[in-house]
C-alpha cells in the first residue's frame, strides 16, 4: 500500500505527460500543414508577380517613365502640378527598383505535374526540418536547411528540393523530433504553448494574405496567360497614346 502511495503521484504526471506529447505531436502535424499552405500562397504570389514583370513589367516601366516625364514639364507651367509629378516620380523610382531586381531573379519553368511533385516533395521535407518543431539543440542548423529548402521552393528548383527531400529521408540530414528528447512536464506544457502560439500567428497571417488585394485579384483570374494577352493589349494601347501625347505636347 505504502509503494502504490508513493507511486500514485508519479503515475498520473507520467499520465499527464503521455498527454502533452500526444497534444504536442498532433499540434506539429498542423503547424506543418499551415506552414505548407502559407508558404503555397506566398509561392502562388511570387510566380504571379514573377509572370507579370516578364509579361508587362517592361510596358508598365515605360508608362510610370512617360506619366513622371509629363508631369516634370507640367509643373514648371503650373505649379498645381508639382505634387503629382512627386508621387509620379516615386511610382517610377519604386517600380523601376523593384523591376529591375526582379528580372535577376532566378524561376525555373515546371509543368502541372512538376509542380505538384515539388509540392509534395517540398511538404515532405519541411515537416522534418522545420526548426519549430525539432529538439532545441538542433534548431540552428535545422534553420538554414529551412531556409534553403524554402528558397529552393520559391525558384520553383525541383532538383534542389528533391535533393534536400531524399538527404532529410534517408536520414543523412536528421533532425529530432522536439518530444523525442523530453524528460520533464513543465518543459512539454511550455512546448504545446510554444505550438499554440505559432499556430494562431500562422493561422492570422495566412487570413491576411487570403483576403489581400493581390491574392484575391490571383484567385479570380482563370488563364494566367489570356489575362495577361488582354492586359499586354490593353496597356500598349496606354502606352502609344501617352507617346503620342508626349511628342505633341
Amino acid at each position: 500500500m505504502i509503494h502504490r502511495e508513493d507511486s500514485s503521484p508519479q503515475i498520473k504526471q507520467d499520465i499527464d505527460l503521455l498527454g502533452l506529447k500526444t497534444v504536442a505531436s498532433l499540434l506539429e502535424t498542423q503547424l506543418s500543414v499551415l506552414f505548407f499552405k502559407r508558404t503555397t500562397i506566398q509561392q502562388e504570389i511570387h510566380r504571379f508577380r514573377i509572370k507579370f514583370n516578364e509579361e508587362v513589367g517592361e510596358i508598365v516601366n515605360e508608362i510610370l517613365d512617360y506619366r513622371r516625364k509629363m508631369l516634370f514639364d507640367q509643373k514648371d507651367v503650373n505649379p498645381d502640378k508639382n505634387a503629382e509629378y512627386e508621387d509620379a516620380e516615386k511610382d517610377f523610382e519604386e517600380y523601376n527598383s523593384n523591376f529591375q531586381k526582379s528580372k535577376q531573379e532566378l524561376q525555373f519553368k515546371l509543368n502541372a505535374e512538376e509542380r505538384k511533385l515539388i509540392q509534395k516533395l517540398f511538404r515532405k521535407a519541411s515537416k522534418l526540418c522545420h526548426p519549430d518543431i525539432v529538439a532545441e539543440e538542433m534548431k540552428e542548423l535545422a534553420a538554414t536547411i529551412f531556409v534553403e529548402l524554402n528558397n529552393a521552393y520559391f525558384k520553383n528548383d525541383l532538383d534542389r528540393v528533391k535533393e534536400i527531400s531524399e538527404m532529410l529521408e534517408n536520414k543523412k540530414l536528421h533532425f529530432l523530433n522536439i518530444t523525442e528528447k523530453v524528460t520533464e512536464y513543465q518543459r512539454m506544457v511550455q512546448i504545446v504553448s510554444k505550438l499554440e502560439s505559432e499556430i494562431a500567428l500562422l493561422k492570422q497571417e495566412i487570413s491576411d494574405m487570403e483576403y489581400s488585394e493581390a491574392y484575391l485579384t490571383i484567385k479570380e483570374i482563370d488563364d494566367w496567360d489570356l489575362h495577361f494577352e488582354k492586359t499586354k493589349t490593353k496597356l500598349q494601347l496606354d502606352l502609344e497614346n501617352l507617346k503620342i501625347e508626349y511628342a505633341g505636347r
